[in-house]
């Protein structure tokens, strides 16, 4: 993730959140609707996960440490996952390739095909 703003990321995720709920009605239940409200203190952006009906929230966020220790989840599980910080590092047959860093904004597809296009000459 390019400059390590997650709280931009945050509000990506709440973005998006909003227009899928704009183009799906319904897809937020009763119940998600309660917990994202509950969430909403201690998270920077909340999401659910494929088509809606309440099969995976998402959640980045505000403070480090599993969700649990911040709300009382009563019987539903969280699980615990990381944003990686570092950018896209692209590796073909074991050798990096190219690696995103904050000097390039995006590793568009003519860069990308002209990278692999030089690694696989090599390989040959």
């Amino acid at each position: 993730m390019l400059h390590n703003d997650l709280e931009m990321l945050g509000s990506y995720i709440n973005d998006y959140w909003s227009l899928k709920k704009m183009v799906a009605s319904g897809c937020e239940p009763t119940m998600v609707s309660k917990l994202m409200t509950t969430l909403q203190e201690h998270c920077l952006g909340m999401s659910l996960a494929g088509a809606g009906g309440g099969g995976y929230l998402y959640a980045l966020k505000a403070r480090p440490g599993p969700l649990a220790d911040s709300v009382d989840l009563g019987d539903l599980t969280s699980d615990c996952v990381e944003v990686d910080q570092e950018g896209l590092e692209l590796w073909v047959a074991g050798e990096a390739v190219t690696r995103a860093t904050e000097d390039e904004d995006v590793l568009n597809h003519e860069t990308l095909m002209a990278l692999l296009e030089t690694k696989n000459k090599r390989f040959l």
